[in-house]
């Protein structure tokens, strides 16, 4: 006999989540006062994550596409990914707002989009440096005569000087 479940526990059933019946009633209601919007699987679970977890969020889609409540389809992306679209039974030309969505994501996931963001970013970390006075002292390691391997905490050290500059 198996010690870890008991002999009527069935793998395939579980108790039912309170959390995702909430997740579901407040999808329900969602989906209702948005029957006219197409959205996509990770847009729905990043709304909702300060209340469930994505993937608490994510079983309760996956049961009110279950029930039919919600509509489905799953679309592919020019980066090679795929999308998990949804909207409301009652959205009879959804294919229209679900191309705009298409797009909108195939517009963000550019990886040019992906790259100037994140050379932004380093601007304004450097910028946030320069303010406190921080010199960067060389962009590569070895340059400063630290090996790889070391923490990344000595690396930053050995990058940035806090000796406030002088002018003369």
């Amino acid at each position: 006999m198996d010690t870890i479940f008991p002999a009527e526990f069935d793998p395939d059933e579980r108790p039912p989540d309170p959390r995702e019946e909430d997740a579901r009633q407040a999808l329900e209601g969602f989906f209702e006062a948005n029957r006219e919007a197409v959205f996509f699987s990770r847009q729905i679970e990043v709304q909702y994550e300060e209340k469930w977890y994505h993937w608490v969020t994510n079983r309760a889609l996956r049961g009110l596409i279950d029930n039919r409540l919600v509509k489905a389809e799953t679309r592919p992306l020019a980066t090679g990914g795929s999308v998990h679209l949804m909207w409301h039974r009652g959205h009879r030309y959804y294919r229209r707002d679900a191309t705009k969505v298409v797009r909108l994501i195939e517009e963000y996931a550019n990886p040019n989009i992906g790259g100037a963001v994140g050379l932004h970013g380093e601007h304004m970390v450097l910028e946030g440096f320069a303010r406190r006075e921080f010199v960067m002292r060389g962009r590569h390691a070895r340059a400063l005569g630290v090996e790889p391997g070391t923490g990344a905490l000595t690396i930053w050290t050995s990058f940035l000087n806090a000796t406030p500059l002088r002018m003369v």
